[in-house]
Order: C-alpha cells, then sequence, then structure tokens
C-alpha cells in the first residue's frame, strides 16, 4: 500500500538555527487507498486540519482524490466528493485548505473539447462534513492554460495558478484571485515583462495584502533560471508589482521559483535544481521583504546532507519564522 508520512523527505529550519531533530507523529492514508493514486502530491495544513490529495494516474485511469485529517489524532474526517463531470474519470491538481474552506483542482484525464479543468469549493466548517458551494473556473478560460496547478489561500482570499495561461503572452502564465466566501473571481496576475512558456503561476502564495507567484522558466537570470514576484493585492482588481526575485547567481534551468512561500516579513522561494552540492542539488533562498518594494536576500540555505539530484526546494511552507523544504 502506498503511504505518506506528513512532511517526508523534509528537513526543518528555525530562523538563526541548524536542523532539528523531527518526530514523525501519524501516517496518514486514505480509508480507500488505492494503486497509483499519488497519495500526499499536494498537502496542506490549516488549524489542525491536514488536506492531502492524490493525482491519480490517467493511463489506466485511476481518479484522483482529495481527503481531510485530523493532525492531532491522524484521523481521516472526510473525502471530498468530486465526481466527473464533462468526460472521464478527473485527475486532480492543486489543493489548499484556509480558515472554513477547502479548494481543489480537477480536470479530465482525455480532452473533450470542453474547458474542464476547475476548481472545487467547499465548506469545511465541520471537517468531517464538508459542503460543496460552488465550481470555479476563470472568466478567459483557455484550455491547456493548466488552471488550478498551484493554490494558496489566506482568510477569505485565495490565489490559483495557470501557468500556461495566455497572459502577458502565448502560455506566459497567469495567476487568479478568488473569494473564498462565494467563489467570486476578483483579479488576475500577470507579469509585465512576460515571455512564451515561462509558466508564471507555476506556484504561487498569498498572505495578508501581499502575494507571490513563482515563473520557473523565467529567463532574466539565465535560461530557465527562474523568477519570482511580489504583489500588493491590497486592491485584487488592480494587482501592483511591487518586486522580482531571481538569484543573484543563477544557472541555466536553476528552476527558481518551482515553490515559494510567504510569512510575515520573509519570502522563500525554491531553486530545485540548483547546483551548488551536485547536480540538481537544489536550494532556496530566503528574502527579507520589510520593504516589499526592496526585498533584500537574507540567505541561501543548503541541505546539511545534500547531494546530487536531491531537489531540495521542490516544495516550500513557511509559518512565522519557521521553514519546512521538500526534498523529494
Amino acid at each position: 500500500m502506498q503511504r505518506f508520512v506528513a512532511a517526508i523527505a523534509a528537513l526543518l529550519y528555525a530562523a538563526g538555527s541548524a536542523a532539528q531533530p523531527v518526530t514523525e507523529a501519524h501516517i496518514l492514508a486514505p480509508s480507500d487507498q488505492t494503486d497509483s493514486l499519488q497519495f500526499g502530491d499536494h498537502v496542506d495544513i490549516h488549524d489542525g486540519i491536514a488536506i492531502v490529495s492524490g493525482l491519480g494516474l490517467w493511463t489506466v485511469p485511476v481518479p484522483g482524490a482529495a481527503y481531510l485529517f485530523d493532525t492531532s489524532t491522524g484521523t481521516q474526517l472526510a473525502k471530498l466528493n468530486t465526481p466527473a463531470i464533462d468526460g472521464p474519470d478527473q485527475l486532480l491538481f492543486g489543493a489548499a485548505i484556509g480558515p472554513g474552506r477547502a479548494m481543489v483542482a480537477t480536470r479530465n484525464w482525455a480532452f473533450t473539447g470542453t474547458y474542464t479543468p476547475r476548481i472545487w469549493l467547499f465548506d469545511t466548517t465541520d471537517p468531517a462534513s464538508p459542503v460543496f458551494i460552488s465550481h470555479i473556473q476563470p472568466s478567459d478560460a483557455g484550455n491547456g492554460d493548466d488552471f488550478g496547478d498551484s493554490i494558496a489561500i489566506d482568510g477569505s482570499l485565495a490565489i490559483v495558478g495557470a501557468p500556461f495561461n495566455n497572459g502577458a503572452t502565448t502560455t506566459s502564465g497567469a495567476a487568479y484571485l478568488f473569494d473564498t466566501t462565494t467563489g467570486t473571481e476578483l483579479g488576475k496576475i500577470v507579469a509585465s515583462d512576460g515571455e512564451s512558456v515561462d509558466q508564471f503561476g507555476w506556484s504561487v502564495d498569498v498572505e495578508g495584502n501581499l502575494a507571490v507567484v513563482g515563473a520557473r522558466w523565467e529567463d532574466e537570470s539565465a535560461p530557465n533560471g527562474g523568477a519570482a514576484y511580489l504583489f500588493d493585492i491590497s486592491d485584487p482588481a488592480n494587482p501592483v508589482l511591487r518586486a522580482k526575485l531571481f538569484a543573484p547567481v543563477a544557472d541555466q534551468n536553476d528552476y527558481f521559483g518551482y515553490s515559494v512561500a510567504i510569512a510575515g516579513n520573509i519570502v522563500a522561494v525554491g531553486a530545485m535544481f540548483d547546483d551548488d552540492l551536485g547536480l540538481d542539488s537544489g536550494a532556496v533562498y530566503i528574502y527579507d521583504i520589510t520593504d516589499p518594494a526592496n526585498p533584500s536576500l537574507a540567505k541561501k540555505l543548503l541541505a546539511s546532507d545534500g547531494n546530487p539530484t536531491d531537489d531540495f526546494g521542490w516544495s516550500v511552507a513557511l509559518e512565522g519564522t519557521t521553514l519546512l523544504v521538500g526534498s523529494r
């Protein structure tokens, strides 16, 4: 049986200290586990409730699925019901949870000629009995834009990436802002300097009035070196670019921006193919954004036991001054 260990293959950093031992609390597995579900493809946590999704597999097919767990006990609370719409069984991409809301992104595994990517919005006020609220699709949806590959929620605001949307130009990427209370689209974010296949929106995060969006194939620092953009979203209908982040010394295909996270005055950006400790060993950059218009690079983090092909920085999460880094 596939099983997912919360925070597997991750290192925990506290600001200003070395890695600390982490005790495994629970092994999470769904009650209806199936082969090839790829359980653990996306994870998120809020107020003691975790959402864990499985992508599924289109070749069999195995439908994707998402589940809610109580992190204090490891108990499965609910499965988020996402029956197929407009065609065959669905793959499940991004997933996120916030105050009283969960969002999961699906699309049908076979092209039907209909735009099938959608966000499923659930009321999780009672996480043991989630209630479906609505389907969400972007106002300018286009087949192949990968809407929902990344999702983040803060309060009543959600940001959703669509890395192949025709935002600034063909397949440059975009991110959308939604009200999680109603599912209403509030605004769209694009990179003013976006170029084809930058994949702006590959990663997203939001806190308060700031959103960070990763573009893993942006070319300013090096071909496919990557970048991350910091926006003021005080007015979601009119996002304002505050800063563009990229590695001061970058190599081709570093994928800076493959993962992003924001908390307080800190932004973390993963560059999973950085080569400082060997080919594709990976790195994470930490920025001080006390002045969002003038962020400063505070530190470049490498795994203490890093090796080639570790992909350190595949995923990142921030809360307070604690950073969790996945190394797949």
